[in-house]
């Protein structure tokens, strides 16, 4: 998930279980997105179906020199190309990136921000066109960090710190930390999020690349102490 849909379902009243609660349907979740569809175009919405929606994101992708291939598969759509089919692999990470730079630009096109507390790290700033019009605020945030390195990268996008081609990938980890409010929230997949143990007990950990891991703890719903390390 984007940061944008993030901080939204996150503001979003907890009713019961669902994320998408209602208070009037029987099941107590939402069963029709497209009357809330309807009752937006309505109030101030040109005509624009859920499928216009889709087309309209496939479209402004290009905007953002996206390879169409990682376009589909953002979409959802199947590999068409015989090179997507058979030859190229794409991690979920690598989507993710791509994604989050097609909403950077997007949301710096409607002048669009989080909310006023902190800039997201300076590394995303590689991901937008015109980063002075697609700046994005959050409210939970790194607080500190036990690597030199990898603070110079999250604040200022250096990577003289760490292994350049784990930039990427840490990039993406770091930007989901400062979103995060516990651990559970960076236990995305392959990452192996775990709880260590002996003299780092209350802390956690995010797999990197071979033996390189993230770790960090948390206080209240900010994360401290991060560091970047190589286990042999």
């Amino acid at each position: 998930m984007t940061p944008y849909p993030e901080h939204l379902i996150a503001a979003l009243p907890r009713r019961n279980e669902f994320v998408f609660s209602s208070q009037t349907a029987a099941s107590g979740r939402i069963e029709e997105p497209r009357i809330q569809h309807v009752k937006a175009l309505a109030a101030a919405l040109p005509a624009l179906s859920l499928h216009g929606l889709r087309r309209s994101f496939g479209t402004l992708s290009e905007w953002v020199e996206v390879p169409a291939g990682i376009v589909a598969q953002i979409m959802g759509h199947k590999p068409s190309a015989i090179a997507e089919k058979h030859y190229i692999q794409r991690e979920l990470d690598l989507l993710h990136l791509w994604h989050v730079k097609i909403e950077a630009w997007i949301l710096g096109q409607a002048g669009m921000s989080l909310c006023q507390c902190k800039p997201v790290c300076a590394w995303w700033r590689d991901y937008s066109l015109d980063w002075r019009n697609a700046t994005l605020y959050i409210n939970a945030m790194i607080k500190t960090f036990r690597h030199k390195g990898l603070k110079a990268f999250f604040e200022t996008g250096s990577k003289a710190g760490i292994q350049p081609r784990h930039a990427p990938k840490l990039g993406v980890q770091l930007l989901r930390l400062d979103l995060a409010k516990s651990p559970v929230d960076m236990n995305a997949p392959g990452w192996d999020m775990h709880p260590l143990t002996a003299n780092l007990a209350g802390h956690y950990s995010v797999s990197v690349n071979g033996n390189w891991r993230m770790t960090f703890k948390f206080e209240g719903e900010d994360a401290v102490l991060v560091d970047y390390r190589d286990y042999h």
